[in-house]
């Protein structure tokens, strides 16, 4: 069984398709160096036990983490990035 490559590692055993992508996933490409410093400290606010929209916010402030136009994260920039990659 194959090993899927991931942007934080690989995954054991995982089957993937042509694009390199596991079952569940859509994109259309590898994410962009931006998208995967966001899930990454998305991991990280998230596995600290924030989960309410402002707290969210404040981790990715923490982190160091833009919205993608450089400025700080808004209720409702966030929400639309979450929108756009399909999350």
């Amino acid at each position: 069984m194959a090993e899927t490559k991931t942007h934080g590692g690989i995954i054991p055993g995982r089957q993937t398709d042509a694009a390199g992508n596991v079952p569940w996933q859509t994109r259309a490409a590898e994410p962009t160096d931006y998208e995967a410093a966001l899930a990454d400290a998305l991991d990280r606010v998230l596995g600290a036990g924030h989960h309410e929209l402002a707290a969210i916010i404040a981790g990715l402030k923490a982190d160091g983490v833009c919205a993608p136009d450089g400025k700080a994260w808004t209720p409702d920039s966030l929400q639309a990035v979450m929108r756009r990659l399909g999350a």
